[in-house]
């Protein structure tokens, strides 16, 4: 498997590198690992999106509706799903609006 990083450098001096591709700590952590990375609008929004799936999760415990359960717990997989797909995405996208130029691309054969 061929492992893709960025290496992006601050006109200031810091330097930052990127990995592309699944970031399983974004899928395990969500909004926790964006508020690691001081990336607050993703943040807030995945946040807020945790908080509608457990409300969801909650009212079908409610319920005690089976379907409902199974739709939310597809939900919550989902949301972990689309955190670590494009977790790296979006702090690299991030990293770029915050002045960031990319200096470098490195290929390695894990």
């Amino acid at each position: 498997m061929v492992e893709q990083k960025v290496i992006l450098k601050h006109p200031s001096g810091p330097v930052v590198e990127v990995k592309l591709g699944f970031s399983w700590v974004a899928f395990f952590l969500g909004p926790l690992w964006a508020l690691i990375k001081a990336m607050w609008i993703h943040f807030f929004i995945l946040l807020i999106l945790l908080l509608l799936l457990n409300v969801f999760a909650d009212y079908s415990e409610h319920l005690k509706s089976t379907p409902l359960s199974f739709i939310s717990f597809f939900l919550f997989v989902a949301y972990m799903y689309v955190c670590g797909r494009y977790g790296n995405f979006w702090f690299h996208a991030s990293l770029l609006n915050d002045g960031y130029l990319p200096i470098a691309e490195e290929h390695n054969n894990a």
